[in-house]
């Protein structure tokens, strides 16, 4: 028997560096590729922790393979379910979750985002 993980007190690499979680989802279509798709509001589900911790979440929009990242976003993690924020306009969508601070736990449940068609391009 072979363990995979070893739980550690301190969620770190040694004692001063945390380790970097990085996920980026595939690219997101409505219904789809080839029109534009109204991205709405993020919501996001986590296991809330009670030390808190912050998750940056970055969305990207734009055509696919050529996706541009807009704006991060510090997520507090004392929740269950966290309204984000509007994704955009674009033929396709991207997400980067990202974390590293020494000792907080994270856990993504998933995500959702509404869609609504704009149009053709």
């Amino acid at each position: 028997e072979t363990e995979v993980v070893v739980e550690q007190d301190t969620r770190a690499d040694g004692t001063t560096e945390p380790i970097e979680t990085e996920a980026v989802t595939a690219p997101l279509f409505g219904e789809s590729s080839d029109l534009h798709t109204y991205f709405g509001e993020l919501s996001l589900l986590t296991k809330a922790q009670t030390t808190g911790g912050t998750l940056t979440v970055t969305p990207a929009l734009g055509e696919p393979g050529a996706l541009g990242d807009g704006t991060p976003v510090k997520v507090q993690l004392n929740q269950d379910r966290k309204r984000v924020g509007r994704i955009g306009v674009g033929r396709a969508a991207r997400l980067t979750f990202s974390h590293a601070t020494i000792d907080e736990k994270l856990e993504i449940g998933g995500f959702e985002i509404p869609i609504t068609t704009v149009g053709r391009r």
